[in-house]
């Protein structure tokens, strides 16, 4: 079932219209994950012995496990919109590893079987078993530094992105972040079986059976996501015009070195005014754009000038003005029958989840908690 369902992600993520790139490598990565199950799946001394060409012909999917969630990673946070040559060479190892199959791959059924089974002739015995060996070694060196890249990628751009992207948008990165984990989880689960392997000699079968059912997790958990928000399978957008590389490279070529000057000062003032009245993230869909157009600065200007005022990015500071928003709806008489997702939703909050876990961040408690003890302080005074 895991393999089926994978195969049907696979097709979902290659129909996709948007965002081709970053998910075609994802659809690679998913073909892997069909193969690799099913092949541990059908795995026996008898498939082997009635395919015996089906012999190492699925390892090599192996080799496309890691690299693809990181070229994942990096097309869905730049602006890259097609595949690079230079890409390719994150998949030299499956070439090794079929080059080194060749002696191998052309023999016949009866030659393969004496190979598997009888490891004759010697040297033949000899290549499959330094071939998986190697394998096993590759693919956690492959685990461990893509993970690393994937994640070292993620939270840099995820620095830089702040006042570029839109909360809904976020949503992506938080997708990104929870697929990173779970691949690291499979990985850490693979590694250990190999190195019990190794180290022990012991059966480490119940290590890869952990290991391929949470490949099958993984694989239902991406299709419940494309299925509940599929906008994350969509690019990131920008204001008209922009683009996600200029923005970046423009932010590290330019240290906005601030100044407590005179006019820097009255817009800081003029900025706060603007916001304590207007009420601009009352807004849930609120951009960095719709306050450049009111305000007349610059992008870069505004960036730098929300920092200077109150040391955080725009969307924090929008949402710990939500916040604020949202405490005085809590603690009002008049909104004590409102349900939270309307509270959330006046306070300029786009998405329950995101108002619940920014208070709680907050205030230590939930939005229900916090309720709950106004209500009975209420009940005291009176």
């Amino acid at each position: 079932m895991g393999a089926f369902q994978a195969l049907m992600m696979t097709v979902f993520l290659l129909l996709s219209k948007s965002n081709r790139t970053p998910n075609s490598v994802l659809a690679v990565m998913s073909f892997s994950w069909a193969v690799c199950c099913l092949s541990f799946a059908l795995q026996s001394n008898k498939v082997w012995w009635d395919y015996p060409h089906l012999f190492r012909v699925t390892s090599v999917f192996l080799y496309s496990f890691f690299p693809p969630i990181y070229l994942y990673t990096k097309y869905v946070t730049t602006s890259a919109k097609s595949f690079s040559n230079k890409d390719l060479l994150h998949f030299l190892p499956s070439l090794g590893f079929l080059l080194s199959g060749i002696p191998f791959y052309i023999l016949s059924a009866e030659e393969k079987r004496q190979a598997i089974f009888d490891h004759h002739p010697e040297w033949m015995g000899s290549l499959l078993d330094v071939g998986s060996q190697v394998t096993s070694l590759v693919i956690v060196i492959q685990g461990l530094l893509y993970s690393f890249l994937s994640i070292k990628h993620l939270r840099r751009f995820n620095m830089k992105l702040k006042d570029v992207v839109s909360e809904n948008d976020t949503m992506t990165f938080h997708w990104l972040r929870n697929l990173i984990i779970a691949v690291v989880i499979i990985w850490l689960l693979g590694s250990v079986g190999t190195f019990w392997d190794w180290i022990l000699a012991e059966d480490s079968l119940v290590f890869f059976q952990l290991t391929y059912l949470s490949i099958v997790v993984l694989i239902y958990f991406i299709s419940y996501n494309a299925l509940r928000q599929p906008e994350i399978f969509k690019e990131i957008q920008l204001s008209e015009g922009e683009e996600l590389v200029d923005v970046i490279i423009e932010d590290e070529k330019e240290e906005v070195i601030q100044e407590e000057n005179e006019e820097m000062l009255a817009n800081s003032k003029k900025l706060s005014v603007y916001i304590e009245n207007k009420k601009p993230y009352l807004k849930t869909k609120l951009t960095l754009q719709e306050l450049v157009d009111d305000l007349g600065f610059t992008r870069n200007q505004l960036s730098a000038l929300i920092f200077y005022t109150y040391k955080a990015h725009f969307y924090d500071v929008m949402n710990e003005y939500r916040l604020e928003e949202a405490i005085a709806l809590l603690k009002g008489d008049e909104y004590q029958d409102l349900k939270l997702e309307i509270i959330a939703y006046k306070a300029g909050f786009n998405t329950k989840a995101t108002f619940n876990r920014l208070f709680k961040q907050k205030m230590g408690i939930t939005p229900s908690e916090f309720r709950k003890k106004q209500r009975e302080l209420h009940v005291e005074l009176s």
